[in-house]
């Protein structure tokens, strides 16, 4: 098996970030710990997400092909396509599986959650806007998943939903964006392909300048991260960063600076994400 291929197909950056996410929401819920349903919970986001990312991979393969989508494994051949669907059958039902060991709720929700994201790899991807709210929808959902842990679904809970949510919103308009080419083989119907490239480019800016609108409530709001300084420094980092790649979307012209940004505003989430963590837990 060659390991880097295998982190490129399942995205597994993000999938420890969807199990950050998850630890997050528990804390913030302000629930009861208990190791197994948390240690389950976070499997859970783990192995959903790199399922449904490893078949993603296996059924837009002719596109990333057509998109030059080197930075995909099995553009380049290091992996062979049934890799990919192995992993996704997998995967997916073993993170299914861990959600059993939480609650009926959690069972649900990660049950409806990845068969939503193997509907989005067969199809809803071609829908365009409905696939672009789908996996911000799943980018969003592992905080109140926390929550459902442990029965209990507080106001910054529901505020950092709303965050992930439109920040999610911004980097999947980038992304069709990016794919606009490609996306033309399976006529996906998305934002740059309906309106245009520099229209979508300022409706992705828009979703992140909601986002960063979004971030002082938990400052202010009673909870976990109320008068807390330290939620407070790493998030104004995440929004500076919105901030410019804001600015930069809608000021250059073309699909190169999306690109770019688009990597950028890995790390601004990634900022918040810490910044969430350490204010829930300091």
């Amino acid at each position: 098996m060659n390991y880097r291929a295998f982190w490129e197909l399942t995205r597994f950056e993000h999938a420890l970030m969807y199990g950050l996410a998850v630890l997050i929401g528990v804390i913030v819920s302000g629930g009861e710990l208990h190791r197994v349903p948390v240690i389950s919970g976070m499997l859970t986001a783990i192995f959903v997400e790199m399922g449904t990312f490893a078949l993603n991979d296996y059924f837009d393969l002719e596109v990333d092909r057509k998109n030059k989508r080197y930075d995909r494994p099995l553009v380049r051949g290091d992996l062979k396509p049934e890799i990919a669907l192995y992993i996704g059958i997998i995967t997916i039902p073993l993170g299914i599986l861990f959600s059993a060991f939480i609650n009926i709720y959690c069972f649900i929700i990660a049950l409806f959650v990845a068969l939503l994201g193997i509907y989005y790899d067969v199809k809803m991807k071609d829908f365009g806007i409905p696939g672009n709210i789908y996996i911000a929808f799943s980018m969003a959902i592992p905080f109140l998943f926390g929550g459902f842990i442990t029965l209990s679904i507080t106001k910054p809970l529901l505020v950092l939903f709303g965050m992930s949510f439109v920040a999610g919103f911004g980097r999947e308009v980038m992304k069709g964006v990016m794919d606009v080419e490609g996306d033309a083989l399976r006529d996906v119907k998305s934002i740059a392909r309906i309106f245009g490239i520099e229209k979508a480019k300022k409706i992705a800016s828009i979703s992140y300048l909601t986002a960063i609108a979004l971030s002082p409530i938990p400052f202010f709001i009673q909870g976990a991260y109320e008068r807390d300084f330290l939620y407070a420094f790493f998030v104004i980092i995440a929004d500076l960063m919105f901030i410019h790649i804001s600015w930069k979307l809608i000021k250059e012209e073309g699909i190169e600076i999306v690109r770019k940004m688009r990597k950028k505003s890995l790390k601004a989430i990634l900022s918040g994400l810490i910044g969430f963590l350490l204010g829930a837990l300091v």
